[in-house]
């Protein structure tokens, strides 16, 4: 599960926070957004490769429900020309979504349990 974990984290980073220009920081989603339909797709389905993550680490559903939230709301706001290329550069449903992921997984250590 470590290996998903890092993975998810690679990844937000990447669609969210990979860049920093002027003291703002982006990632890949916004620069997808500029292709229309098919960039918004391709981050929709990049976003829900964490959702997946979450599923298999066996979250409490309320925190996938949250998940699936932030993705369409960051899916809905990249469809709107413009607008939407912005929105996905301060919303960074991935990087709420990796927190998400890193509440819980925190949640799962033991004190004095070994952690391989």
């Amino acid at each position: 599960m470590r290996s998903h974990l890092k993975t998810a984290e690679a990844l937000a980073s990447l669609l969210d926070n990979k860049f920093t220009i002027f003291g703002i920081s982006f990632g890949l989603d916004p620069i997808l957004d500029l292709v229309p339909w098919l960039g918004d797709v391709v981050g929709l389905f990049l976003s829900l490769y964490l959702i997946w993550i979450g599923i298999k680490m066996r979250i409490p559903r309320e925190a996938i429900v949250q998940m699936v939230k932030n993705v369409i709301v960051d899916f809905v706001i990249g469809l709107i020309p413009f607008i939407g290329f912005f929105g996905d550069i301060f919303y960074k449903a991935n990087i709420r979504n990796l927190k998400i992921l890193k509440t819980y997984n925190d949640s799962k250590i033991i004190e004095g349990e070994i952690v391989a």
